[in-house]
């Protein structure tokens, strides 16, 4: 029996008579058609709420049109653009410094069962603590300025990090530890090359999860006290019943929010290109 080469397997794969297992959809119409779903939930969204506006009589001061939250949005877009700032300082100094100190906190505690014992137990213990209640004491120790609201935002936004750091950290299975021994491996070159790769998934999530957290600690912190930001500037249109400024300062921190996300995400694909969720659609079946 004559056994059929490579190049005819690879022509029958790749042609038109069976499935077209050997070609990729490109990256560029895979992120395309993926947005795809978000900007049509998003249009829809908008339509019923405006539909809702329109036909239900809705008074503006209680709930406004879309094309009202817009034309605001625009016309005070220097006023948000300079509030916008002072609320995404606070964010990014927050949540670097948090993803700083969790990370090291996370390997502090997967490394020393001692450090697990006695000071996990005690993270997990003061996320009981409201940090609405620890606020006022921010503000009184560091002031109105944005120290206060740095401080606030990485109390809020580094435990998840610690805990999917830890996860991942410690899902290693020790197979890989006694083969990395076997051969010559120290412990810190095992820690780095096998033990803190492997973690990057479980840690990513934490660090997505904090980074929407930052931005509710920098919201909290100037609903708190402030002299500048979105946040005070959502107490400014809720005290004057200004809906239009209300839900357009909303919209300004939905795209400071949505940014931060998806750049955490894009440092994700590129630091773990190997992983199955991020090859996830590349071939279209």
């Amino acid at each position: 029996m004559e056994i059929a080469s490579e190049e005819s397997i690879e022509s029958h794969a790749t042609d038109g008579d069976g499935p077209d297992f050997a070609k990729e959809r490109p990256r560029w119409q895979t992120v395309s058609i993926d947005a795809l779903y978000p900007l049509t939930a998003f249009v829809l969204a908008i339509g019923g709420w405006a539909a809702f506006v329109h036909f239900g009589k809705v008074k503006s001061y209680l709930l406004p049109s879309p094309q009202s939250v817009f034309t605001t949005m625009i016309e005070q877009r220097l006023f948000l653009w300079e509030q916008t700032q002072v609320t995404l300082a606070e964010i990014v100094y927050g949540f670097v410094i948090a993803v700083v100190v969790g990370i090291f906190m996370a390997i502090l505690i997967s490394a020393s069962p001692l450090i697990e014992k006695s000071v996990y137990p005690l993270l997990v213990a003061s996320q009981v603590i409201p940090k609405v209640a620890l606020a006022p004491l921010f503000l009184i120790w560091l002031g109105f300025g944005i120290a206060s609201k740095i401080v606030i935002v990485i109390l809020i936004s580094f435990f998840p990090i610690v805990v999917n750091g830890v996860i991942g950290l410690q899902s290693l299975e020790q197979e890989k530890v006694y083969l990395a021994q076997s051969m010559g491996a120290s412990k810190w070159s095992t820690f780095w090359r096998i033990r803190f790769p492997q973690s990057l998934p479980s840690l990513f999530g934490g660090i997505k999860l904090a980074s929407i957290f930052a931005v509710v600690g920098a919201v909290v912190g100037e609903f708190i006290g402030a002299e500048a930001g979105l946040g005070r500037t959502l107490l400014q249109a809720q005290v004057r019943l200004n809906s239009q400024l209300l839900y357009a300062t909303i919209g300004y921190l939905t795209i400071v929010g949505i940014s931060i996300y998806v750049v955490v995400d894009i440092v994700e694909r590129l630091a773990i290109p190997w992983h199955i969720s991020k090859r996830k659609g590349a071939v279209g079946l």
